[in-house]
């Protein structure tokens, strides 16, 4: 509307550079628009949406006072097309390599997932029918579909899947077992609830130390599992009252693990 109206015929005297000038800040606009909602982490992505929003209120200031600086009428011309350099070329010159550095990290991001995608497809892929069960137990939670599925059949048709499970729970591989109990066995028996009880104990205090020194992170999936098996298991009959009172008292001690605090609570009102 502003280029029809003439009201930025003072840039160039032509109405195409107007145009492009407006072009150029939409452009910057939509460019400032991609960088915030990039999900890319880091200081970067910040500053850069920052650099793209400040050369959009760069143009704008020359457009808003063009009527206080208007150039002197010898060298009209001239001044003219040197403010719509000024105007339209960072804008380009600056989006376009930021533009690219974005396109090319989230292109890097895509490439990355995919080869961690094919990876875990062929490694999967090379368990035997004779595979341990613990080696079949970290994919059941597979990002790829059919990996996904694949584990969770011969995990549910393992034999003796209780007693497998029940012998993972004190080791290396007893958040997976947590997990399966918490979001995916079918029904878990109460029997499982003794050797639960002293997961949930070892797990305590090995978890102080991260919690206290580490608030951010993947490991509040596998924390809200711990308990949500536990829920599970109380359902089912079983008595972790004892050990899910000593998380909730070192949860309500820190208010920034209240969310937490706040879901041991509702399992023991439920356990009463």
């Amino acid at each position: 509307m502003s280029v029809i109206r003439g009201n930025l015929d003072w840039i160039t005297g032509a109405r195409s550079a107007s145009f492009l000038t407006v072009v150029g800040i939409g452009a910057g606009f939509w460019f400032a628009l991609a960088l915030s909602l990039d999900r890319a982490p880091g200081i970067s992505r910040f500053l850069f949406t920052i650099v793209s929003f400040l050369i959009i209120g760069g143009v704008g200031w020359i457009i808003n006072g063009s009527a206080l600086r208007r150039p002197p009428a010898g060298n009209a011309y001239a001044a003219k097309i040197i403010l719509a350099a000024a105007a339209i070329g960072p804008l380009i010159i600056v989006g376009g390599i930021l533009w690219g550095i974005v396109v090319g990290g989230q292109e890097k991001r895509k490439v990355a997932a995919e080869i961690k995608l094919a990876d875990e497809r062929f490694t999967f892929e090379q368990l035997g029918a004779d595979a341990p069960f613990e080696y079949l137990l970290p994919y059941f939670n597979s990002q790829v579909p059919s990996v996904r599925q694949q584990s969770r059949d011969r995990i549910a048709h393992s034999p003796n899947l209780e007693n497998r499970i029940d012998g993972l729970l004190l080791g290396s591989y007893g958040a997976y077992a947590a997990d399966y109990i918490a979001n995916v066995y079918d029904a878990p028996p109460v029997t499982l609830s003794k050797t639960y009880a002293q997961c949930l104990d070892a797990v305590l205090a090995d978890w102080k130390s991260t919690l206290e020194g580490n608030l951010r992170g993947p490991w509040q999936r596998d924390l809200e599992n711990y308990f949500r098996g536990a829920e599970r298991l109380q359902k089912a009959g079983g008595n972790l009252r004892p050990q899910l009172t000593a998380w909730h008292a070192f949860l309500s001690s820190d208010p920034r693990l209240a969310k937490h605090a706040k879901q041991v609570q509702l399992i023991l009102q439920f356990a009463q």
